[in-house]
């Protein structure tokens, strides 16, 4: 069992693109190696709120250049992980886990929690003019 578990996670650890590698560490926590944000999107076959998360995981990966990559995990993880919930969304910066969500998390709670209405702000250099147009006939 513990082999099969041990495998498990090499596996995980193997399967993650190169610029966001994660890793558990036997004493169940999750670090990365990567230098900047990553998620990890963990999800069960039967759970019908994941197919909620999807979309809003598509809508978050259309918006943001975030890695994100979609785990089921296996028995062992779950303990491991504290995994209480299906869907869970673990957000990690520099390595290190910054926030946790539990249950359908929104694309707009997504793009805040990674930090893209940040970079989205200070990227934008425009100002937007607003026009007022009267219409109908002069005012009384």
């Amino acid at each position: 069992m513990y082999r099969l578990m041990l495998v498990s996670i090499i596996l995980f650890a193997t399967v993650i693109s190169s610029a966001c590698q994660q890793q558990v560490q036997s004493d169940g926590t999750v670090t990365t190696s990567f230098k900047g944000t990553g998620v990890l999107y963990f999800w069960g076959t039967s759970c019908r709120a994941c197919q909620m998360q999807d979309r809003e995981i598509k809508t978050f990966r259309d918006k943001s250049s975030v890695p994100v990559k979609k785990i089921q995990p296996t028995q062992e993880m779950i303990s491991k992980l504290n995994l209480t919930h299906y869907p869970t969304i673990i957000i990690f910066r520099n390595g290190k886990e910054i926030q946790r969500f539990k249950g359908v998390t929104y694309a707009d709670q997504l793009l805040r929690a990674t930090g893209y209405y940040d970079t989205a702000a200070t990227k934008t250099t425009e100002t937007t003019k607003t026009t007022t147009k009267q219409v109908g006939g002069s005012p009384r």
